[in-house]
This record gives structure tokens, C-alpha cells and sequence, in this order.
């Protein structure tokens, strides 16, 4: 095995398989030397076997250390949090055993046994990470008011799609998240509504319209589709929310052709299929194709003709179908931003207090729509401020689009709390675009000076993309935070309409060769993919 490239990633700690498509019974775990670590009083050293009942995905280690506290919360779920944060962290998830329950009503039964979900500390890199029974979720998800909830909702559903039945390579990446986003939706609309789902699906749609198809990868590149031609590139310059986004509105498309009632069964098929298994896109074609063909023999032809699959994984851009996710808390999210815009700061739209009952996803909606209209001014901004206070918003995606919406137009009000957010904590999702937008919109001395200052507490992965994020401000024509892909295609993107999500991007992933080389093995009969996780909690006294 080479070194890893990027020694923040497991493998840069810990030598191990990094494919997607590798699987284990066995874990062999050695943690030795601890007399070096601080908080180790006398040397301790261990070495132990853990043997699984089930495969467990094998492109993962996670070593959880703390005083953690747990509680249990019946149903078979379990929080686990240190001391500060774990009575509101009870309070935020006390609905999961419900929602775990509820997934398993819709998909077949959960296999893992128990389900914890663990709060990490403020400098987590991810919202969540699905490391089979014991999810890794960040602090900042603890919003008071369960609206952050949807991440939660998407670690659940790992456990059938990307634990259970995963993806074989970083290809094929859209199996493990474009089908998961699609089922937590499904349980979100159930908790909040179907327009509240549907306003996910319109932001996230959004974000990856305008910040990877415009903003990073081009509507022609591979890399804005769902099968990324990664070449000889480093597979971490392919990640993107591309893969969920795009993804998922494939299945809410497939789902329009099978019918609700269609679309569970065939799910439902699929796991029971695939179970225990790492699969690529041409296996789930064919599978699909057979089980409609078996299914809905009067119209299959139709069916599958309408599926356009290979133009949906195949080519780059938004998708050959509009999907519909009209709704009217849409309607009211972005006529508001209009009128605001339209009104220019010489008055205040009649329905401004309906926003304080908005969604959380609703509220991106308004934001996003204020950005997209490019008529934003400060004066504008401070208005809205003055009636709707986004900038003392709790909620940390409406707080982030905020900010950097305010970065852009060079709202200067919002740079004290903003230094304050980059301190509180240090998810990627939030962290690096709000360091990007400084950086490319003059603020490149003020975010040199909070990097400083927040490199110590931030991840190594966090850490090190800002760092040569920051390097641009030396070099203005160096452009791209990461290596230009040049996987060019010569298809033509089809522009224009939105769904949704946001940057619920929860994990990444660096093989640290090319795909090729590190999934050779995936390809032997009996492996499969996805997560390898080992969540130790340990005391040296």
C-alpha cells in the first residue's frame, strides 16, 4: 500500500484498506504507547479481536475517546455525549427511536442490533458519519428546535443503503448517498411534511447548481455527474453534493414511474437482493431493469425506456427530468425575497412576520433566493436585519448562507459573528465556504488572521484545505481550492430548473492512490463496500 496523500485520512494514522468495496468479519485493533498521550498516567497497551456477526464496511476508523456520558432512549437507541452537551442532545434525538422504527417499516428490518449516535466534539469535521450502530454526528446539530434533525435522519438510513448494501468504488458513490438522501427525505417528510422535504430537495438542488456546476466543477465536466471519471486524479477532488443531490432526484424520478407503492417494494427488493454486498451502477441496471421487467410486465418497456438511466448517471449537469418539487411554502419563501428586493429599503414586505415560522429550509430558500437575484446590496441586507435579525439566527445553515451572502456583498456587519462561528466550531460544510468567500471576495488579510488564530482546534482535514485555500491570496490566478479535474465530457448539461439539499455532505473519503489500485480487491468474490468503523471509549486513569 503507498502512503496516503492526505495524512489527515485513517490511513495516514492507521494502515488499512481503504476500498469501498472491501468488507471484514474480523477487526484486529492494537492501541499501544498511550504513556506519550497526556491524559496517560501510566503506559497502557492493549491488543484485541473483535469478531462481527455481520460484514462491516471496511474504508473507516473511528476512535471515540472522552468522558462520555450515555443515556438510554428505548427502542434500542442510545445517545452518547460528553457532560455539556448531552441533556440537549437527549432532547434533540429523543424522536429517533421512533424514526428508526419508522425506516424500518418502510425498508426491511434493521440488522445491526443496537443504534447509538454519538455527539462529537466542536472540531468534527462532518454533520454525521454512518459507522454501523454507533453514528458520529456534530454538535452543531443540537439547535434547540430538532430542525437540524434531517442529518440524524440520514446516518438512520445508512445503515440499509451504504452499511448494508454499499457502493463498490468512489464511481459509483450516488448508490451509497443518492439513494440514502432520497429515503431520508422520505422519513423527513413524514416528521415535518411534504413540503418541508420538498424545499430540501429545492436547496439542495440549488447549492449543487451554483456551487459545483457553476461554481467548481462546469456543466460539462464528469465530475457533475453521477459517475465521475476520476482517472489518475485524487478521488477527494470528485467529492461533491453532487452524488446526493443529483442522486436523489434520479429516485424521486423513478419513483414518479413505480408509484409510491412501487418505489418501496422495489426498495425493499433491492435490499434483500444486495444485502451484505458492494455493488456498481451496471448491477443495480440490471437487477433494476429484471425486477420491472418481473414486476410490471404489462408496461416494463415504457417503465424502463423512461428511466433514462444512463443519460441520469452518465451525463454531467442536472438531470434530463424536471422532478417536481413545487410547493407553496416555496412560493411564499422566495415572493418575500422578491419584495424585499423590489421594495429596495423603502419599506417591508406586509408578510414579514411569517418568517419567523419558516422552515429552516425555507429560510435557505429566501437567502438563496436574495443571492441568486444578484441585486443584493448592504443597505438591503441591514434592512432585512433590522426586521428579521438573520444575522442572530441559531440555526447553523441559515446562520452560514447568511454570512457569506453577507461576505459577497461586503455586508460588513456580519464579520464579527462570523469570526465567532468559525471559532465555535469546525465542520468542513461551514468552515471552508465561508473561508473561500473571504478569500475571494477581499477579505483574504481577515481571513489569514482567523485562521491563525482557529488552525490549532480545527481537524487536520479542515486545517489543511484552508491553508491552501489561503494560498490563492498570494497567487489570485490560482483559482480552485483543489486541483483542476480535466476529465472534460463533450455531452451538453441541460441548465435551468432546482431542487434541493444542502451541505449535509457527511463524510469524505481519500483512497490515496487512483480507484484502480485500491479497489482490486473489492472485485474478489465475497467483499463488499462501505463502512469500517471502531468506536472505542477508553479511560486512562
Amino acid at each position: 500500500m503507498k502512503p496516503a496523500k492526505h495524512p489527515s485520512m485513517t490511513r495516514g494514522r492507521l494502515p488499512h484498506v481503504s476500498s469501498k468495496g472491501l468488507r471484514c468479519l474480523n477487526l484486529f485493533v492494537v492501541l499501544a504507547g498511550l504513556a506519550d498521550i497526556p491524559f496517560c498516567i501510566t503506559p497502557c497497551s492493549f491488543t484485541t479481536t473483535v469478531e462481527c456477526a455481520l460484514k462491516i464496511p471496511s474504508y473507516e476508523i473511528a476512535l471515540v475517546v472522552g468522558d462520555l456520558q450515555s443515556v438510554d432512549l428505548g427502542g434500542r437507541v442510545v445517545v452518547l455525549a460528553e457532560a455539556p452537551y448531552i441533556d440537549a442532545a437527549v432532547k434533540e434525538f429523543e424522536d429517533l427511536p421512533a424514526l428508526l422504527a419508522e425506516t424500518e417499516a418502510y425498508l426491511t428490518p434493521y440488522i445491526w442490533g443496537n443504534y447509538s449516535i454519538i455527539v462529537m466534539p466542536p472540531s468534527f469535521v462532518w454533520g454525521g458519519m454512518e459507522h454501523v450502530n454507533a453514528n458520529q454526528v456534530s454538535h452543531t446539530l443540537l439547535a434547540g428546535d430538532k430542525s437540524m434533525l434531517g442529518t440524524a435522519i440520514h446516518e438512520i438510513t445508512h445503515s440499509w443503503f451504504g452499511n448494508d448494501v454499499g457502493c463498490k468504488n468512489w464511481n459509483h458513490f450516488w448508490i451509497n448517498e443518492g439513494v440514502n438522501v432520497f429515503m431520508e427525505r422520505k422519513i423527513l417528510a413524514s416528521y415535518f411534511g411534504e413540503e418541508y422535504a420538498k424545499i430540501d430537495y429545492y436547496t439542495g438542488n440549488s447549492s449543487m447548481y451554483y456551487d459545483e456546476f457553476i461554481g467548481r466543477y462546469g456543466l460539462n465536466n464528469s465530475y457533475s455527474s453521477l459517475f465521475p471519471d476520476i482517472g489518475d486524479d485524487d478521488p477527494e477532488n470528485s467529492f461533491s453534493i453532487v452524488p446526493y443531490e443529483k442522486g436523489s432526484q434520479f429516485m424521486l424520478h423513478i419513483e414518479t414511474l413505480l408509484g409510491d407503492a412501487g418505489m418501496q417494494a422495489m426498495l425493499r427488493a433491492y435490499i434483500g437482493h444486495f444485502t451484505q454486498q458492494a455493488i456498481d451502477e451496471d448491477q443495480f441496471q440490471t437487477w433494476y431493469e429484471g425486477w420491472v421487467t418481473e414486476n410490471f410486465p404489462e408496461n416494463a418497456t415504457d417503465i424502463i425506456d423512461m428511466t433514462l438511466w444512463d443519460v441520469w448517471v452518465h451525463e454531467p449537469g442536472n438531470g434530463p427530468v424536471v422532478v417536481d418539487i413545487h410547493t407553496t411554502a416555496l412560493d411564499d419563501a422566495e415572493s418575500l425575497a422578491l419584495e424585499y428586493l423590489t421594495l429596495n429599503t423603502t419599506g417591508s414586505p406586509a408578510l414579514m412576520g411569517d418568517f419567523d415560522g419558516y422552515y429552516q429550509s425555507q429560510k435557505q430558500a429566501f437567502i438563496q433566493k436574495l443571492s441568486e437575484s444578484g441585486e443584493t446590496t448592504v443597505p438591503l441586507m441591514a434592512h432585512i436585519d433590522e426586521d428579521l435579525n438573520i444575522i442572530g439566527a441559531f440555526n447553523p445553515y441559515v446562520k452560514t448562507e447568511w454570512f457569506r451572502l453577507g461576505i459577497r456583498v461586503g455586508y460588513e456587519a456580519v464579520l464579527e459573528p462570523t469570526y465567532m462561528w468559525l471559532g465555535e466550531q469546525g465542520r468542513s460544510a461551514y468552515v471552508r465556504p465561508i473561508f473561500d468567500d473571504l478569500i475571494d471576495h477581499g477579505y483574504c488579510d481577515t481571513a489569514k488572521e482567523w485562521f491563525e488564530e482557529y488552525q490549532p482546534s480545527y481537524n487536520s482535514y479542515v486545517a489543511n484545505r484552508v491553508a491552501t485555500a489561503l494560498e490563492r491570496c498570494d497567487d489570485p490566478s490560482d483559482a480552485a481550492l483543489e486541483s483542476t479535474p480535466t476529465n472534460e465530457t463533450s455531452s451538453v448539461a441541460i441548465p435551468g430548473d432546482e431542487e434541493e439539499e444542502e451541505e449535509m455532505l457527511t463524510e469524505r473519503e481519500t483512497p490515496a492512490d487512483t480507484v484502480e489500485e485500491h479497489v482490486s480487491a473489492a472485485w474478489m468474490p465475497g467483499f463488499k463496500s462501505a463502512v469500517l468503523v471502531v468506536v472505542l471509549s477508553f479511560f486512562c486513569m
